[in-house]
């Protein structure tokens, strides 16, 4: 038999003559396994993955704004005034929401945020079906970033707010305007002229108590949902595992060794 092979019953009779090796490296094994779930439970802090979501408020909750977000809801020629019908309404009210959302999304800055700290392992955003996606992966400081999402997520409506004001007070002047042009038109008959005032009398009053109602709350045009989900740690019995298998690696690498 050659020197450098070993039987079976070699392999037991060198087993036998290391035994007491045997047991302190699977005590050392569980011992350092132990640590390690200690460790694990009390000191290692699971990371978590935030998810800010921006989507447009519906307009059944919305509603009171519908006819001041433009003035295409609204048809203005010589004969009159006419209002869109409440389907044309609600398209009209998503397109233009969903155009301040992309003004909205220029505008964001993670960093006015802290949100743009080495803490968070990757930060991804995508526009989807009319919601923009914030993704916080591997967050490290969960408490702070929450904190700041939270901020992030209530300064989204007043940052739009003062635009969307200025647009409805730029609208409402432009169409003040065409309506007296056209009753100053020499070629309006008094009759049009009536129906005119009438109907910009009309117009005006709707705008101005709606603008009286908005006024009295905040307007939101944007609804925002902040998710949080926890990433596992390592199991505890993984643990315990991984270090008796490595003791036995290292037990018969310390009997490799002696022979």
């Amino acid at each position: 038999m050659k020197k450098d092979t070993i039987n079976l019953l070699d392999t037991i009779k060198i087993f036998k003559k290391n035994l007491k090796a045997f047991y302190i490296f699977i005590f050392l094994g569980i011992f350092f396994g132990l640590i390690g779930t200690l460790i694990n439970t009390n000191y290692i802090e699971s990371k978590s993955n935030f998810t800010l979501k921006v989507s447009i408020k519906n307009p059944l909750k919305n509603y009171y704004i519908l006819d001041l977000l433009t003035l295409d809801s609204i048809y203005v020629n010589e004969r009159g005034v006419s209002i869109k019908a409440t389907s044309e309404k609600i398209a009209n009210y998503y397109e233009i929401t969903n155009q301040y959302l992309d003004l909205l999304i220029q505008t964001i800055n993670l960093e006015d945020y802290n949100l743009n700290s080495l803490n968070i392992n990757k930060i991804t955003s995508e526009k989807k079906d009319m919601n923009f996606i914030l993704r916080f992966e591997n967050v490290l400081n969960a408490e702070e970033t929450r904190k700041n999402l939270s901020n992030l997520s209530n300064d989204l409506n007043p940052l739009i707010s003062p635009i969307l004001f200025q647009n409805i007070d730029k609208e409402t002047k432009n169409i003040e305007d065409f309506l007296k042009t056209i009753e100053n038109n020499p070629n309006t008959t008094n009759l049009q002229k009536l129906s005119l005032k009438l109907s910009q009398e009309t117009l005006f009053k709707l705008r101005k108590d709606t603008l009286k109602l908005i006024e009295k709350r905040d307007i939101e045009i944007f609804e925002t949902n902040i998710s949080e989900s926890k990433t596992k740690k390592i199991n505890n019995i993984q643990i315990v595992i991984f270090t008796i298998l490595l003791s036995l690696s290292m037990f018969l690498l310390f009997i490799i060794l002696k022979r």
